[in-house]
């Protein structure tokens, strides 16, 4: 877009001053961004990617060599393709007026077996920012694909862009090591990059004293975790302040974070510099680890314990439902009801519960329906085939559920559920009274 504020048109106009990619920087680049292949013959010849010069390598193994001509270095692609193609971006990184500039580079590696690589080189991106907060992107237009990092548009111009993820998170492979940062960057202590993107640290350095706190302190290692993982960065600085009192430096901080989630899980107090900041951070960590283990391995068997012990309680419980169930529902066992074609009676054992469950494919049996005191559980079937179970609430009287096989309805749904509700009366005088003779009622 157009510059419309007088920060835009004073970005632009410096922009124009700044020179081209030089042939350096773009033969660093070429040494840096990508992975420079031998294509292997197989006849163990060797071709190199950057020169085409073919060797043979017969006899030698490996993944690594080094072209015996143009001296690259180069990993053996044992793969029968021929083409091969490789993206990345490099930032260069300078200065102009009291803005400081991230210049941001495409390059494309494009190879073919037999013939010498090929590279495109364009500027994608200028990164201009202040100590001030202001910030500005000076960009090509993205393509359809706005969300790949590497979709530019090289036939449109360097403009004025919007800050937005499209052009604010362009991953940086590298960044080209001769730089010129702004005073107050200096001054914050700034020395090199240290695997970092340029404009985070360097926006860091700005306006972040903890960033500075941590290349002050040489704590390079922290410093990326404090960068790129914020969660790290609210819990952590507290602990991290405790290692610089101590002139403690993390050097592997992956270990060192699993380190503080063990203490933790331990229960031990991570404040204490002595379990912070150990002499040998991998072998304590190594020993709290085994303590762990052996921790939680006690309160597994002590869990599996007490579940085992739960269980057989349970199933104590179950037995003595299956066992007592005859007893407890020996007023309702001799009910049955017809209508002259469907017979309803009531299930008599446990067993019967089990065999009605296999046969009709429901839970009536592995639910435990059995050792309900308040459910009464009934069949209705044709002669010997088995047509729906019904349960019946004895508290409220009513039918919960009348399902066939599968727990779908039958065709006889409908009349099994009215001739039921039309003796439900009979299951009511049942349930006051403590015993009564054979009812069989014919609808």
């Amino acid at each position: 877009m157009k510059p419309k504020t007088a920060l835009h048109k004073k970005v632009v106009k410096l922009s124009a001053t700044l020179r081209p990619i030089t042939a350096t920087q773009k033969q660093w680049a070429y040494s840096q961004c990508f992975e420079h292949i031998a294509y292997r013959g197989k006849n163990g010849s060797m071709v190199c990617s950057e020169c085409a010069h073919e060797w043979s390598a017969e006899g030698k193994r490996g993944n690594k060599c080094r072209c015996p001509k143009c001296g690259a270095k180069l990993t053996v692609s044992h793969s029968l393709k021929r083409k091969s193609t490789q993206t990345a971006h490099f930032a260069v990184v300078t200065t102009r007026d009291n803005f400081q500039v991230i210049r941001v580079i495409y390059v494309k590696w494009c190879s073919r077996k037999g013939e010498k690589a090929e590279y495109i080189v364009n500027e994608a991106l200028q990164r201009w920012f202040d100590a001030e907060g202001n910030e500005v992107n000076i960009a090509r237009k993205k393509c359809f694909m706005p969300r790949y990092c590497d979709a530019w548009n090289f036939d449109s111009d360097m403009e004025i862009r919007s800050r937005t993820a499209n052009y604010d998170n362009i991953p940086i492979y590298a960044t080209y090591p001769k730089c010129r940062v702004l005073p107050i960057i200096r001054r914050n202590g700034f020395n090199g990059f240290h695997y970092t993107d340029p404009y985070d640290l360097l926006k860091g350095l700005m306006s972040d004293n903890k960033v500075e706190t941590l290349v002050k302190t040489r704590q390079y290692g922290l410093l990326s975790y404090y960068l790129y993982r914020s969660q790290y960065r609210r819990d952590s600085w507290q602990l991290i302040r405790i290692c610089l009192r101590h002139n403690y430096k993390v050097k592997d901080v992956t270990t060192w974070y699993d380190h503080i989630n063990t203490l933790e899980r331990l229960g031990m107090d991570i404040h204490n510099p002595l379990y912070l900041c150990p002499k040998n951070l991998r072998s304590e960590h190594n020993r709290l680890v085994e303590l762990l283990k052996r921790r939680e391995e006690k309160v597994r068997i002590e869990r599996e314990r007490n579940a085992e012990i739960e269980r057989q309680i349970r199933q104590r419980k179950d037995d003595e439902a299956k066992k007592t169930y005859p007893q407890r529902m020996s007023r309702y066992l001799d009910l049955v009801f017809s209508d002259g074609l469907i017979e309803v009676s009531v299930l008599q054992t446990a067993e019967d519960f089990y065999n009605e469950g296999e046969i009709m494919h429901h839970c009536v049996y592995t639910n435990g329906y059995y050792a309900e005191n308040n459910s009464l559980v009934m069949s209705a079937h044709i002669g010997d085939k088995r047509l729906e179970t019904i349960e019946i609430d004895l508290k409220r009287l009513i039918i919960s559920q009348s399902h066939g096989a599968y727990n779908q309805d039958t065709k006889y749904h409908n009349r099994i559920v009215s001739l039921v509700q039309r003796n439900i009366h009979k299951i009511a005088r049942r349930a006051n009274q403590k015993s009564e003779n054979a009812d069989v009622i014919s609808a």
